[in-house]
């Protein structure tokens, strides 16, 4: 039987109820402020349902926090295998759709996330309900809204800072009225929306330009519907224009991925970018050639890089060698479909780069037999024997052993098994304990 525990935070509030209720002081007396600021840290909505109940003074400022995001219908997640996921909030949208008149908590809605396919004429209706304070929006399934619908979105909640639209025709006069109406910005999720304009940015950049400022987007996902999207240059120095990024995923073919990575470490753009994603598409472009010269240069340039995941690349340990000389605080690695590196790169990799806590390794040729610190789950469709990943405890067993735990992948000339240049690692580490014993007798 599983048992349910009560979080931290609401022990504390129920005891400082208690302490309030037992003593002589006025319910009063305790500021709003501190119960506020403890609410803040409580996430599970029963926890809040449970506070809204222990007074007067803590229903009123328990409020802001129930009411604060809406949640309707079930999100079909692709990403995570297909499963459904039913979104459960303690107040549904259905309720506010069927009052009458506004509801009075309206005014503490912040968040809204629409799974079902809703229709034009009830996506306008909750627009005019909710007031303009909220601050972020999801919405899957858009096909029956109109580009007139999403545009109206823009007037109604100019305080937006994240949007999230999946299968949403995503057009320039959108992205105009988002421009000139959301100035506040900073997070935007594209998946899944078909026939994207190449110059689908330039209205974002525009307008900071006349503002007399960089765009202020700070993470920006795109998933499009297809792959074969035809990107062009320009679409590549609007991207730059985007000063502040700090996150940045997309996928897109070979051709736009390799302009993209070579403009932007030569125009030394993201200067703040700590999360990188790219899915390269048809890599075809490049049979002949290796993407290492293409991603050092882009490591080099961005050096507060912390988590990485690449797709697609013909990359080889080089690139690996360069992330851990150059990304001193890189905490995660995702490589998939990258056939190029060993595992001998992967050990070094790790043994380099201290902060490094999970490297994700489907389908790289990494085979469980010759990397047993790695996780491997076995396929039972079909007989793949690609490692998964490694975790912290693999890693943390890769850097115990010291040199000898690179992998001998025989890399050198000679007849025998081993790597010479493992050979002279391992030879420098048992000299340094020589030095080291020599120094404490007093010999050196």
């Amino acid at each position: 039987m599983k048992l349910k525990f009560i979080s931290f935070q609401l022990l504390l509030l129920l005891s400082l109820s208690f302490y309030i209720t037992m003593s002589t002081s006025n319910l009063g007396h305790l500021p709003a402020e501190i119960i506020s600021s403890i609410l803040q840290h409580i996430s599970d909505q029963d926890d809040l349902f449970s506070c809204s109940v222990v007074n007067r003074c803590f229903y009123k400022q328990t409020l802001p926090f129930l009411w604060r995001r809406f949640t309707e219908g079930i999100h079909f997640d692709v990403e995570e295998g297909g499963q459904e996921e039913e979104r459960m909030a303690p107040q549904s949208v259905d309720s506010l759709m069927q009052q009458q008149l506004p509801h009075p908590m309206v005014k503490y809605v912040q968040e809204v996330e629409l799974c079902s396919r809703w229709t034009e004429t009830q996506l306008m209706q909750l627009m005019s309900r909710i007031g303009p304070q909220l601050e972020k929006v999801t919405m899957f399934s858009g096909r029956l809204v109109s580009d007139t619908c999403l545009q109206a979105l823009a007037y109604y909640w100019p305080r937006l800072t994240q949007l999230e639209l999946h299968y949403h025709n995503v057009t320039p006069d959108f992205m105009m009225a988002i421009a000139q109406h959301c100035p506040q910005l900073r997070d935007l999720y594209f998946f899944g929306c078909p026939r994207l304009s190449p110059n689908i940015f330039a209205p974002l950049v525009e307008t900071g330009i006349r503002d007399g400022h960089a765009p202020p987007l700070e993470k920006l996902k795109i998933r499009p519907w297809d792959d074969n999207i035809p990107w062009t240059y320009q679409t590549v120095l609007d991207l730059s224009q985007f000063a502040h990024l700090t996150s940045f995923s997309i996928n897109a073919l070979a051709e736009f991925m390799y302009d993209l990575i070579t403009t932007i470490a030569v125009m030394e753009a993201w200067p703040h970018l700590t999360h990188l994603e790219l899915t390269c598409v048809n890599t075809t472009a490049r049979d002949d050639d290796e993407d290492d010269d293409l991603l050092i240069p882009f490591i080099q340039t961005h050096r507060q890089l912390r988590h990485v995941y690449l797709q697609g690349f013909k990359l080889t340990n080089a690139t690996l060698e360069a992330m851990a000389t150059y990304l001193p605080d890189l905490t995660y690695l995702g490589l998939r479909f990258i056939s190029l590196v060993t595992v001998r790169g992967v050990r070094r990799l790790v043994r380099d780069a201290w902060c490094l806590e999970r490297m994700d390794l489907p389908y790289c040729s990494i085979y469980y037999y010759e990397f047993p610190e790695a996780v491997y789950i076995p396929d039972d469709d079909n007989d793949n024997e690609n490692v998964s990943h490694l975790d912290q405890e693999g890693m943390d067993q890769i850097r115990r052993i010291g040199p000898q735990g690179i992998c001998d992948d025989d890399n050198d000339d000679d007849d025998d098994a081993d790597d010479d240049e493992d050979k002279a690692w391992l030879r420098q580490w048992q000299r340094s304990f020589v030095n080291l014993r020599l120094y404490g007798s007093g010999v050196a």
